[in-house]
């Protein structure tokens, strides 16, 4: 299953950033190309040298610049006075917790030492 074959109608602004070295690149090229054809507003920022999940290391400037970027392109696309068209407004509901009774803990698995 992929995001690629389901309905892109409808969903909000869309910001991807991809290393131009990581391997699902070309899966980014895709899902931009995707959400522009169904008319959503879709940007693909691909940066030279970087590879998969890049951001995380805070060192590199890459990773920062890129996270700079989405948080400018939240602020620009979200507001508190005007949720998006595609938001009802209304908080979905907590999962609940299935009901008991639970089972009791293993205090300690066969042969090994009590706690």
């Amino acid at each position: 299953m992929t995001p690629l074959s389901g309905d892109w109608h409808g969903l909000p602004p869309l910001l991807i950033h991809a290393g131009e070295d990581e391997i699902l690149r070309d899966d980014a090229v895709r899902m931009t190309a995707a959400a522009k054809a169904a008319g959503l507003d879709g940007r693909l920022e691909v940066y030279p040298r970087m590879w998969h999940v890049w951001q995380l290391n805070l060192a590199l400037p890459q990773a920062r610049q890129s996270l700079d970027e989405i948080a400018q392109f939240l602020a620009a696309h979200l507001t508190a006075t005007s949720p998006p068209a595609w938001h009802d407004g209304v908080a979905p509901a907590a999962p609940k917790a299935p009901a008991g009774p639970w089972p009791e803990p293993i205090a300690s698995a066969p042969g090994s030492p009590a706690r």
